[in-house]
């Protein structure tokens, strides 16, 4: 699926994918699905969608339904996301997170331009940072 949706990008988008390790849902990765409710109003163009990478798919009884508020807004929004099983956190062990969620966000090439809670600030600086690649790559066609 990731090296999919990065064959579809131009150099100028990135992709978010939001790291969960064991967790389903907590405070945080609802405010970051709210967040990114904003994003895909305002954004489309740029971030192409969400990868949300965990080891629990499925929410349980166990789950506070306020983690989950965003996500839902988002799925009735209809934006791009994709809910991912980490069986055996292959994924999580690799990258090893320092706080759940951690958000990246990717260019076409896989380059990680963010890592981290992904605030609006981090967004905006993870776009920039794609604009630099890309100019970087113009510059070197001609």
């Amino acid at each position: 699926k990731l090296s999919t949706t990065l064959a579809t990008m131009d150099d100028s988008q990135v992709l978010l994918i939001a790291l969960l390790g064991g967790f389903r849902g907590n405070e945080l990765y609802n405010d970051f699905m709210m967040r990114f409710l904003n994003v895909g109003a305002h954004l489309n163009e740029f971030v192409v969608g969400l990868h949300v990478c965990t080891t629990v798919k499925d929410r349980t009884s166990d789950h506070r339904g306020e983690w989950f508020t965003g996500e839902d807004l988002v799925a009735q929004a209809g934006l791009p996301m994709l809910v991912l099983e980490d069986y055996r956190a292959f994924v999580q062990r690799e990258a090893k997170p320092v706080r759940i969620p951690t958000i990246y966000a990717v260019n076409r090439d896989g380059i990680v331009l963010h890592e981290g809670l992904c605030t609006s600030a981090d967004l905006w600086n993870a776009l920039g940072r794609a604009g630099q690649l890309r100019m970087h790559k113009l510059q070197a066609l001609g």
